[in-house]
């Protein structure tokens, strides 16, 4: 399942994002947006699993918003799910050292000027670019180890 979860920014702003994601990656693929942060308490996690066990169609991507716990942040990572870092200051989910920024973290802006160092604008996506890494990642997940040949 491609599972792309937005870090970082006000959710209005993830939201802006992902419609221009959605607008860029139609008609072959489409989004379908979880906004977690409308909900409070323990509701959060079980609806977050809910939403990943039910699944979405091979051709939808899963994005989720206003991710803020370590909690919220597990569950998607044991689901495989990419981490798109959008600009503005780092969420406190990860300046407090908790979570080791990896290959499944990704820079997503509008453009690059919107980010503030020369380091993150070197890894910029934009949001089509940051659907091909979720793509990406999703058919490396799913990809099988290939059976060794025998030769007769």
């Amino acid at each position: 399942m491609k599972v792309l979860a937005l870090l970082g920014c006000h959710v209005a702003e993830q939201a802006k994002l992902i419609a221009k994601m959605s607008q860029q990656i139609a008609p072959d693929y489409r989004v379908k947006c979880f906004r977690i942060n409308a909900l409070v308490g323990a509701g959060r996690l079980v609806a977050l699993r809910h939403w990943l066990a039910a699944g979405v169609p091979p051709d939808t991507v899963l994005c989720v918003l206003g991710v803020s716990n370590i909690h919220e942040f597990n569950i998607l990572h044991r689901r495989g799910a990419m981490f798109g870092i959008l600009p503005g200051s780092l969420p406190s989910l990860l300046t407090r050292n908790e979570i080791k920024i990896n290959d499944r973290f990704i820079f997503i802006a509008g453009n690059p000027d919107q980010l503030e160092t020369a380091a993150k604008r070197r890894q910029f996506h934009d949001p089509a670019s940051a659907f091909s890494c979720v793509l990406l990642n999703e058919n490396k997940r799913s990809r099988k180890p290939a059976e060794a040949i025998q030769w007769a």
